[in-house]
């Protein structure tokens, strides 16, 4: 087994008198030979047999990009808001070896979003922080088997679906100074994700794989959370945090 991979990061910062923005700009390839499995008792005792492959056309082929800049607006000395817009798209192609039916999975997605915050330290060591995640994606997989076996897995296209995901996820957080060593953290976070399923082959059931009719999900999830920071010394502290 073995693989290339190649990687590329760009960075760009810049600092205003009230303004500052930072853009990273990232993108990956790799190629990957997917080791296989060796059979038989104690098989891993051997170690003529660990260097053997028994997958020799096991693959996985992955690429990605992504861009992102995060812009700062002070608005006064104790108070700023961040937006951070962002783009990325990954794609994979991969066969897949560790089940019978030795399918060649293809998935994608490409999703865009904007992280929202706001700011603000107040007088005694406090600080509050209101914002909002909002992100859309759009997403396909396929998973094809092109010859037979002998464990009932039919050659044929096992899936084949798109997926539009949209997440908007509000949150509060504060930071409070109890003592002059006790610090209290209070926050909650409301996160709505709807998917729409889009099935692009027959409904119902294909060999062993249930291939389910277009629908519609949605989810709501409430996360508070609480916590406490004691400052032992000067450099050692203790925490606990419920959430």
């Amino acid at each position: 087994s073995g693989f290339d991979q190649q990687k590329m990061t760009f960075r760009h910062d810049y600092l205003g008198d009230t303004d500052s923005f930072q853009t990273t700009f990232s993108a990956a390839n790799l190629n990957q030979k997917t080791a296989g499995y060796e059979v038989g008792p104690e098989a891993y005792k051997d170690t003529t047999e660990s260097r053997t492959n028994e997958s020799d056309n096991a693959y996985r082929d992955v690429k990605s990009v992504r861009l992102a800049t995060r812009w700062d607006h002070e608005l006064s000395d104790d108070s700023y808001f961040s937006v951070t817009p962002y783009v990325r798209h990954t794609e994979m192609e991969l066969l897949m070896h560790f089940l019978p039916g030795d399918s060649i999975e293809k998935n994608e997605h490409q999703s865009a979003g904007v992280l929202l915050s706001y700011n603000r330290d107040l007088e005694g060591g406090h600080k509050i922080i209101v914002g909002t995640d909002l992100e859309y994606t759009q997403a396909e997989l396929s998973e094809i088997q092109t010859a037979p076996t002998e464990n009932g897995f039919d050659p044929g296209i096992h899936y084949d679906y798109e997926v539009d995901a949209t997440v908007i996820a509000p949150y509060f957080h504060t930071e409070w100074q109890l003592a002059e060593k006790t610090r209290m953290t209070v926050g909650t976070r409301f996160e709505y994700t709807r998917y729409e399923y889009d099935n692009k082959t027959a409904d119902g059931v294909f060999s062993k794989f249930l291939r389910p009719a277009d629908g519609t999900d949605t989810f709501n999830n409430f996360s508070p959370k609480l916590g406490f920071v004691q400052n032992l010394t000067d450099d050692t502290s203790s925490f606990l945090n419920l959430a």
